[in-house]
């Protein structure tokens, strides 16, 4: 895993402050935040990691399919982003 998502994922948790007048429910609020965001990127980088253990043929037909439903309307870019 790269140290770069490593940090990515600190940074993500660093709502979980809690102050005098600052309720827990806020602190966890940006932990399960913080943790989701965190997740997104881990399956991101493994993504990645797997596309780039493909075949360049892979690749392009992975490329061509995604790139398909995208015109199809099936799949919008910002659902692809999201994940």
């Amino acid at each position: 895993m790269s140290d770069e998502i490593v940090r990515g994922c600190i940074e993500q948790t660093n709502g979980l402050v809690a102050l005098p007048g600052i309720s827990p429910y806020v602190a966890s609020k940006h932990a399960v935040i913080g943790l989701t965001r965190c997740l997104r990127l881990l399956e991101r980088q493994f993504f990645l990691d797997d596309f780039d253990s493909l075949s360049a043929e892979a690749q392009r037909q992975v490329t061509d399919l995604v790139a398909g439903l995208k015109a199809s309307g099936v799949i919008t870019p910002t659902q692809i982003d999201a994940k």
